[in-house]
Formats: structure tokens, C-alpha cells, sequence
């Protein structure tokens, strides 16, 4: 092989390895394929029936379908789904059926303020998240989301985070799709995956072509599962 030729063949190697690495960081931030296979088992989709009163009282039936991830209660076994609440509104006087894989609701914690609900269930097995909720993340960093649109298989996908909407809400570059609600967006620390925020609205601004990704922030869960089973498990150490 001549010298010209090895030279460019390393220049190439170089350019593909740091290519990698400041998309993926694969020695922290990102992704080993146990990092990837946690984040899919522990996601769900949620296909759900409603049935409400509408504005004449009228019984109204719909169907809806979300995302949830895994928590564990590492004390009882126990797991639990956290997902958006405007699945199952508050403000709306409903009963609703919910398809999870076999794992049968037993209570629901929710709030429509931080668009946040908690699902506890029998099930005693489903894989679980395994790493913690993240608050420390970046404008510029690389994440990744996942969901399940319409309901069918997970579609996991890369984006950016872009800008801090608020306290509470951080911007991604992304496209959700519809029954993406209620799912993950993950970055990483030490290999382990973090939790950074859960995926909730388009946002539409000033005529702009592509509706901007926004996620309610590693913040706010902390604040929604303060005094739930799973809170320490996967806040400890975070402030309220």
C-alpha cells in the first residue's frame, strides 16, 4: 500500500471515528446496546378507550394511543408507568380501559398542571428503567426519543436539544408523531441512561415549516414523583 494512500485511509478512519464520537460519545453520553435495549424494553405503548361526558351531557367514546416508560418500586417489585396526563384529562369526568401488555391498572396519580401521570399496576416483571432522571443536560446535546406512533412498533430517533422553553419544558429538533405522548427523551451519564424529559406538544411559532419538539423537563418530574414509591429510586439527590 503506498504512502498516499495509507495516509488517506487514517485521515478517513479519523474523520468516521470523531464523526462517532461527538454524535454518540460512545465511552459516556451514548449508546452501548445495552443502553438501547433498556430504553426499548422499558417503553410501552398505551392504547386506551375513553368514555366522557360531553358539553350536553351526551356519552362520547374515543380512542387514543400513548407511550409510557417502566418505573420500578426496587422495595415491593412493583412497576409503574409515567407518561403525559392529558391522556387521561382530569378535568374531563371519564372512565377509561387501558391496553399495557397484560399489566392491569390499579390507581392513577396525576396532575394536569406538569401534564404528568403515574400509573401503578400488578405487574411484578416488565423491565424497568434502569437509570435515573437526568437534569444536568445542555443546550446542543444529543438525545434521543422514543415512542410508539399510532400505537404500532417503537420508532427510537435522534434529535438535539435546541433551547430551553421554560423552567419546565426543554425544546428538541423532532418530529412526534401521533400516540408518541407520554414517551422518553434520554441522554446519558456513565453509560446509563437518563431520563431528561417526557414527550409532549408540538409548538408552532411565527410561520416556521416544522413545529418545534417540546418535553416536559427531568425538573419537573422530580417535582411530580415527590412522594410516590419510585422517587427516590430514580430522584435520589435531586432537590424538589
Amino acid at each position: 500500500m503506498s504512502r498516499t494512500l495509507a495516509s488517506l485511509l487514517a485521515s478517513l478512519f479519523l474523520l468516521s471515528s470523531s464523526t462517532l464520537a461527538g454524535a454518540y460519545d460512545l465511552s459516556d453520553r451514548y449508546l452501548t446496546h445495552h443502553f438501547i435495549d433498556n430504553i426499548r424494553q422499558s417503553t410501552i405503548p398505551l392504547q386506551i378507550r375513553r368514555k366522557y361526558q360531553d358539553v350536553d351531557d351526551q356519552e362520547q367514546e374515543e380512542g387514543v394511543q400513548g407511550t409510557g416508560t417502566v418505573l420500578c418500586d426496587n422495595e415491593t417489585g412493583k412497576r409503574y408507568i409515567l407518561t403525559t396526563e392529558h391522556l387521561f384529562p382530569a378535568n374531563k369526568k371519564l372512565s377509561f380501559y387501558v391496553r399495557t401488555r397484560g399489566m392491569r391498572i390499579e390507581k392513577i396519580t396525576r396532575t394536569s398542571k406538569k401534564d404528568l401521570a403515574l400509573l401503578e399496576t400488578d405487574d411484578t416483571t416488565h423491565p424497568c428503567l434502569k437509570g435515573k432522571v437526568g437534569t444536568d443536560y445542555h443546550v446542543g446535546d444529543f438525545v434521543l426519543y422514543i415512542g410508539y406512533p399510532k400505537g404500532e412498533s417503537p420508532f427510537l430517533r435522534e434529535s438535539r436539544l435546541m433551547s430551553y422553553l421554560d423552567d419546565e419544558h426543554i425544546l428538541h429538533e423532532a418530529h412526534y408523531s401521533p400516540g408518541d405522548s407520554g414517551g422518553g427523551v434520554f441522554g446519558s451519564e456513565f453509560g446509563e441512561p437518563r431520563l431528561i424529559g417526557i414527550s409532549q406538544l408540538f409548538l408552532y411559532k411565527d410561520c416556521q415549516e416544522k413545529p418545534w419538539a417540546v418535553a416536559i423537563n427531568g425538573k419537573l418530574i422530580c417535582e411530580f414523583l415527590q412522594g410516590t414509591a419510585v422517587h427516590d429510586e430514580y430522584c435520589g439527590g435531586e432537590k424538589k
